[in-house]
């Protein structure tokens, strides 16, 4: 399954091609957030988050509105609060 999640923070998150990009996440219980996020078009509505050396960090749910849209999606967020859920558990902290 995931690696334990001993790391809580991560400058960049993303998905294999980076087709998903997540910056400053901290991951929580049932959630993670990040300051800003970078989606394409067409995605399917769960993707799996990888850290910059490749470890498989945790799979996502790809909000319905960011899937829904013909183009890309932007978001930025000052106070890091940008919010997406798990698809599964992630294990122990």
């Amino acid at each position: 399954m995931f690696p334990s999640r001993r790391k809580l923070k991560h400058n960049y998150l993303h998905s294999n091609g980076h087709t998903v990009a997540l910056i400053n996440c901290k991951l929580h219980s049932e959630y993670l957030t990040c300051g800003a996020a970078y989606f394409v078009a067409g995605l399917p509505e769960r993707m799996l988050l990888y850290s910059l050396d490749g470890n498989k960090i945790c799979l996502i749910v790809i909000p319905k509105s960011v899937r829904n849209n013909p183009t890309y999606t932007r978001l930025l967020s000052p106070l890091d609060d940008i919010k997406y859920y798990y698809a599964e558990p992630l294990g122990s902290a």
